[in-house]
């Protein structure tokens, strides 16, 4: 409530967890409704598909047994944008 003299709600997340290995999260289909710069609603979720916090070139398949499958990339080199956006790539499940 930024009209209450409280600051705006920010969120922010690592990029590693504190051992050193990448986040992963589900795959979110979420965005702001149409003509607006408002807040992104979510929608669902991508089965069978997550996200990792890092970038991977296209058709990557080095992650080869994350919960039980091979995996395959299926966005190209999102290195994120400073201060802005993450890096992140979002992949597929095979096999």
């Amino acid at each position: 409530r930024a009209g209450a003299g409280l600051a705006p709600l920010q969120l922010t997340m690592g990029l590693r967890w504190y051992d050193g290995t990448l986040r992963t999260a589900e795959a979110e289909l979420a965005w702001a409704p149409e003509n607006t710069a408002g807040e992104s609603q979510s929608f669902g979720f991508i089965h069978n598909c997550m996200g990792v916090s890092a970038s991977y070139p296209a058709d990557d398949r080095s992650i080869t047994a994350y919960d039980g499958h091979p995996w395959h990339a299926v966005t190209s080199e999102n290195n994120g944008e400073a201060a802005v956006t993450k890096p992140g790539t979002l992949f597929v499940a095979i096999g």
